[in-house]
């Protein structure tokens, strides 16, 4: 069966990344996106609707509507070759079509002729997945029928970047500690499979109870918010900022050796020892610590790993603070 695209891709593994970090994989079933998907069916008048994501390996649906299955291998999608390009993607019928033709999904359950589906895109334009209908049957589609799909897409665009939204902070630049653990996950077995280094940044402030005192509980959020800005603004792409408890802001360094790390962690407090974030306080100015740690540990657990940079930075701070320092795990 030809293959839609070469998952070792560099476009795909950017994708990939960024459906992880969207947060949308592997959530309960919503009863919105369902009513959407019925929707969908009416609309299209087909028995079966889909709000299909494309990982890595697999084809799993976000909101599914007359088909029983949750996912399926990304090598027999078809929403695999939607995300291929720019306009929505029409197989009359599956049978006569050569991409197809021997697809399982075609030659036994579900049994599928006709297939239309519109690209996702995130919030950064990469093609998450799909919003598709299929039918047992093969069939045309008008003109209007295809612009109500796309119509029909475009509402689904915009409820999951909304849903994005909720797991993070700051127009989606700081993740929130649900989202940046299931993402560190995510990088701890792409690393191990890869054998790639992989660190974490652990930064704080060394008078965070004081901050709070001058500022109030809402003006400190929104202080540690433009902390992560400056942290954003120090780091590459691929890095990626979680908020993990109103306090420690955690910065994943994909690919990233410990002297880089480190390197790193001295451009951000830099960065911010000369920034509004170091505001002044009753007994001096606001300080900061950082740890750079290298994980080489790689089966430790993503929660085991957060518990072991808080409990370090925690004794960086503890030694005076206002100072970096590195560490490996093993």
């Amino acid at each position: 069966m030809p293959q839609a695209t070469d998952r070792r891709s560099g476009s795909d593994f950017e994708r990939v990344r960024a459906l992880e970090r969207s947060g949308l994989l592997d959530q309960p079933e919503d009863a919105a996106l369902q009513r959407l998907v019925r929707l969908t069916a009416t609309v299209m008048d087909t028995p079966i609707a889909l709000i299909s994501l494309i990982d890595q390996d697999r084809q799993w649906c976000l909101a599914r509507h007359g088909l029983n299955q949750k996912q399926t291998p990304r090598a027999v999608s078809f929403c695999t070759h939607t995300i291929q390009q720019d306009t929505p993607l029409v197989v009359p019928d599956a049978r006569q079509d050569p991409r197809f033709s021997n697809n399982p999904l075609v030659t036994s359950s579900p049994h599928i002729r006709f297939y239309a589906g519109c690209p996702l895109r995130g919030k950064r334009q990469h093609k998450l997945g799909t919003l598709c209908v299929i039918d047992r049957h093969t069939r045309t589609i008008s003109q209007a029928q295809l612009q109500l799909l796309e119509d029909l897409s475009d509402i689904v665009n915009r409820d999951l970047i909304a849903r994005h939204a909720l797991l993070t902070h700051q127009n989606g630049l700081v993740a929130k500690s649900d989202l940046f653990s299931f993402v560190l996950t995510r990088e701890l077995e792409r690393a191990a499979t890869t054998q790639t280094p992989l660190s974490l940044i652990a930064l704080a402030c060394d008078q965070h109870e004081d901050v709070c005192g001058v500022l109030g509980i809402t003006n400190s959020l929104r202080w540690l918010l433009s902390i992560c800005s400056i942290c954003t603004d120090n780091s590459n792409d691929s890095d990626f900022i979680g908020l993990m408890d109103q306090r420690m802001i955690a910065v994943l360094l994909p690919d990233t050796n410990i002297q880089s790390a480190l390197a790193r962690a001295v451009a951000m407090r830099m960065a911010l020892r000369h920034s509004s974030a170091a505001i002044d306080l009753p007994h001096g100015t606001a300080s900061f610590s950082a740890m750079a740690l290298e994980v080489q540990n790689r089966q430790i657990q993503a929660s085991e790993l957060l518990q072991l940079c808080e409990q370090k930075l925690k004794g960086l701070q503890a030694n005076l603070g206002d100072q970096t320092a590195s560490d490996c795990i093993h």
